[in-house]
């Protein structure tokens, strides 16, 4: 009697367990993460001798990428790392590559052309990447992160604008490129911001003087810079639209070059006020 009663409490125990790994995992029903419905493949590799009457002053690599988006929202931006190995597995070199300005709809694929690098004469790791053929290279995305079009990111830009101080909002509401233009005056490209300032008080306010921090759409920061407003008088609880505030771009700067190609869509702007005139 006993003998079964014993075996009878195992069979109950084995089949409740049984019964709890089944339903009880929390990962088999978690949905997948974004990166993991994420795939980046280089189907292609150029290269781009040098041509100063093209103002590309060193030879260059560009690379084809195919993305394939497996998951179930549209992705607005893809942050990662670009891994190169040779045909024995050894690594050449390695780059953060990050994808911006196109969509990538839920359940499709898209094809990504004109990105690449510099080649350095004097890196033999450069020199060697340019002078492997393709078929010869192995390529390896690992994703960092992943922004769908729908982010509930409160960073994101356009979502709840985030206030500087009790006294004055200072938003970016715009970015405009303005290429070289020796004939303006303009002996580069230049990046110009357009800002709405509301003055929160019941004062008027004659001068602003602050901080304006710059981040790509993954938060990661390109650049800051102060970034100061006088000369136009902001009336108490009104607001006021400022043009033509912004920085020349040097090509030899990489945090110069990424300001100028992103778009502002793919921009996230943060004004820290140090300091408030009054009248």
């Amino acid at each position: 009697m006993k003998t079964s009663r014993i075996i009878w409490i195992i069979s109950f125990v084995l089949v409740l367990s049984f019964a709890l790994a089944g339903c009880g995992s929390p990962d088999s029903a978690s949905p997948p993460e974004p990166e993991e419905t994420v795939f980046v493949t280089v189907t292609d590799k150029t290269n781009l001798p040098e041509d100063m009457d093209a103002a590309r002053f060193s030879d260059r690599v560009l690379f084809t990428f195919q993305i394939d988006n497996a998951g179930e929202q549209e992705i607005k931006g893809i942050q990662g790392f670009l891994s190169i190995q040779d045909l024995f597995g050894e690594e050449i070199l390695s780059m953060d590559c990050d994808f911006t300005g196109d969509r990538i709809p839920a359940g499709g694929s898209i094809t990504v052309t004109g990105m690449g690098m510099d080649i350095n004469q004097f890196m033999d790791e450069h020199i060697k990447l340019y002078q492997e053929d393709y078929s010869d290279l192995q390529f390896e995305y690992t994703v960092n992160k992943v922004v769908v079009s729908d982010s509930s990111n409160p960073s994101e830009v356009g979502e709840n604008p985030i206030p500087t101080s009790d006294e004055v909002l200072v938003e970016v509401t715009n970015k405009i490129n303005l290429p070289e233009d020796w004939d303006a005056g303009r002996f580069s490209p230049r990046v110009e911001f357009q800002f709405q300032i509301t003055n929160e008080t019941d004062r008027d306010i004659k001068g602003i003087q602050g901080t304006l921090v710059i981040q790509d759409m993954f938060g990661v920061e390109i650049m800051s810079m102060g970034c100061d407003f006088t000369g136009q008088i902001i009336p108490a609880q009104d607001s006021i639209v400022v043009s033509d505030l912004g920085i020349d771009i040097n090509q030899f700067m990489d945090d110069h070059i990424k300001l100028h190609a992103e778009v502002y869509e793919n921009l996230i702007f943060e004004y820290l006020v140090t300091s408030i005139v009054y009248q």
